[in-house]
């Protein structure tokens, strides 16, 4: 006959212990189903369980956590000081807490684990699948009111952190999807922070989401960053790479890192092996996030080795980029955004020129470095650039189209003044670029053709407010009968504009050009033109010059105004002596760009 306990006999150890080491010590009675200890203020709770992993008591019972899942459950220290640089490496006793979790039913594997303290890591941490790291203190700046993120560096108190001393391998590490991390601060000892910024599983970046490298395909879904800093890490801040697919990085800022602030690609970029085409990732989402002085970019989105492999169907949503850039010369980035990709948009983004070294001071030739298809920026903020906002990148086998830049502000205070809102690169396949609604201090048209030839080609370009640099007055009106009017172009001395025109589908248009001026000395004239193929131009009247080819300001004969047509647009060039004021009206069925 089995002999039953009475609920009288399974009794509870009421008082906590006042430290772990008093709790190991003890011998319970084999009817106390659960007891606790003491650390740092806060209860843990355990109850009996024979397969527990969290403690052995001297009895030889083994516990589990009760209630939520703390690494201090497993022995975690979390005694991290600043001054010496120096903790108890609590990586055991976090790996333990995770490994728990995902030895449950498989139906229900995973969870959380949290961090209360500042734990040291001697190793990457390796989150099983379902499971997620979560501090208990949020990071959050220690300076109130801080409202000039561009100018003043932004200081953090220190929130539950993990920090990184091995020179190896990232801090944290995600393989098998539904997995992440939130609320902590992921950071690095001295001597991490001076290696090197290594390769494949060596690489010594802040969190990386990757699928293993191996041969077959691998695939995550789920993964997720939420309210975190990353700061102080060798090489990127963070990266997701490979067949990742429907991740979110939500409110995670990126600071002091030696590389690149967030990189999402297929892998190139941090030596992975195993590229085979569609691995890319996929389905994600940036929102609230910030990057600020990183060795490289602020973000990259794919790689120009990886054509077949660029990251599609993403949304960056309030991106914050300030002071990208801080490296040597050897390693020097033209822009603090680098972006090779399809089907992304960007929305109230704001991304700044200034280099890490170069305070308020425009020094990043670009805001974004681009190429691909069906990119979308809306409302974006393009702040101190110093040649243009956006250079559009040209990539054999690529392609570009369907890039389109819809409201937003220009601010720089380079010197001279950039010129135009686009460049485009020489030798680009462009088709559909529209620039509309962009306000700011430019000094010449919004789109820069860069190296016309004949592989470089764009096609249905709208843009309504193409006239509101470089050119005065209204912005251009064209009716039915062929008529466009109100295109008024200022004109220095020994400068040229152009007017560009849409063939709409056609090999060539053809019309007139009445070039009115300010004063007889401007040279009006009346000129016969045909755009597109053959294209020329012809004067009717008056005593301007005509000719065939690109016009620099230079190129005609001093003390003239020379116009040409070449392939579909007009160049007018003044070399009358003075700056003019010029009107030009239209006389055909034509759409001016």
């Amino acid at each position: 006959m089995t002999k039953r306990v009475s609920p009288e006999m399974q009794v509870e150890s009421t008082n906590p212990f006042a430290d772990r080491a008093g709790f190991i010590a003890n011998s319970f009675s084999p009817f106390t189903r659960s007891a606790s200890y003491m650390s740092g203020g806060r209860r843990l709770d355990f109850v009996r369980d024979a397969d527990g992993t969290a403690a052995t008591t001297a009895d030889g019972g083994t516990w589990s956590p009760a209630g939520d899942v703390f690494a201090k459950h497993f022995g975690a220290v979390e005694d991290y000081v600043l001054a010496t640089d120096s903790g108890t490496n609590d990586l055991p006793a976090i790996n333990a807490a995770l490994a728990y979790l995902a030895a449950k039913d498989s139906r229900i594997a995973g969870g959380t684990v949290f961090i209360e303290g500042q734990s040291v890591v001697t190793g990457p941490i390796n989150l099983p699948v379902g499971c997620y790291l979560e501090g208990v203190v949020s990071p959050s700046s220690s300076v109130n009111g801080q409202t000039l993120p561009s100018t003043f560096p932004i200081t953090y108190r220190r929130s539950s952190a993990i920090i990184g001393s091995h020179t190896a391998g990232p801090v944290i590490r995600a393989q098998f999807g539904q997995s992440g991390a939130r609320d902590l601060t992921i950071a690095s000892t001295e001597a991490r922070r001076e290696a090197t910024i290594g390769t494949a599983d060596n690489w010594n970046g802040g969190i990386l989401w990757a699928p293993p490298d191996t041969v077959g395909d691998s695939l995550m879904f789920y993964s997720q960053g939420i309210r975190l800093l990353v700061q102080d890490q060798p090489a990127d801040g963070v990266a997701i790479i490979g067949h990742v697919t429907q991740y979110e990085m939500r409110d995670v800022e990126v600071l002091n890192c030696g590389r690149h602030g967030f990189v999402i690609d297929d892998g190139e970029g941090v030596g992975r092996v195993n590229k085979d085409i569609g691995r890319r990732p996929g389905i994600g989402r940036m929102i609230n996030c910030r990057a600020e002085n990183t060795g490289g970019h602020s973000l990259v989105i794919g790689n120009p080795n990886s054509s077949n492999r660029v990251p599609y169907r993403l949304l960056v949503d309030t991106f914050e980029s300030f002071r990208a850039g801080n490296v040597p010369a050897s390693l020097y980035i033209s822009a603090a955004c680098y972006c090779a990709a399809e089907d992304i948009i960007f929305t109230n983004c704001a991304v700044s020129g200034t280099s890490g070294t170069s305070g308020n001071v425009a020094a990043l030739t670009y805001n974004y470095a681009i190429a691909g298809r069906d990119i979308l920026f809306l409302s974006g903020r393009y702040i101190q650039a110093v040649t243009a906002p956006i250079r559009i990148m040209d990539y054999t086998g690529f392609g570009n189209s369907a890039i389109r830049f819809i409201g937003g502000y220009v601010s720089s205070n380079a010197t001279p003044a950039p010129v135009n809102f686009v460049t485009i690169e020489a030798g680009c396949d462009m088709k559909m670029l529209q620039v509309d609604g962009i306000t700011g201090n430019f000094t010449g048209e919004p789109v820069r053709r860069i190296g016309l030839d004949a592989a470089w080609s764009i096609q249905e370009t709208y843009d309504e407010t193409i006239w509101r640099w470089g050119f005065t007055s209204v912005t251009p009106t064209q009716d039915n009968t062929g008529f466009v009017s109100g295109i008024t172009a200022s004109i220095a001395d020994n400068a040229a504009t152009t007017i560009p025109i849409d063939l709409n589908g056609a090999t060539a248009v053809y019309g007139q050009l009445v070039i009115s001026g300010n004063v007889a000395s401007a040279r009006p004239s009346t000129v016969a033109f045909r755009v597109g193929s053959a294209a020329f131009a012809t004067v009717l009247s008056g005593t301007a010059t005509a000719t065939t080819g690109v016009l620099s300001g230079t190129t005609g004969t001093d003390g003239d105004l020379t116009v040409s047509a070449s392939g579909s647009t007009f160049y007018i060039e003044n070399r009358t002596g003075a700056s003019r004021v010029y009107g030009f009206t239209i006389l055909s069925h034509v759409t001016v760009l």
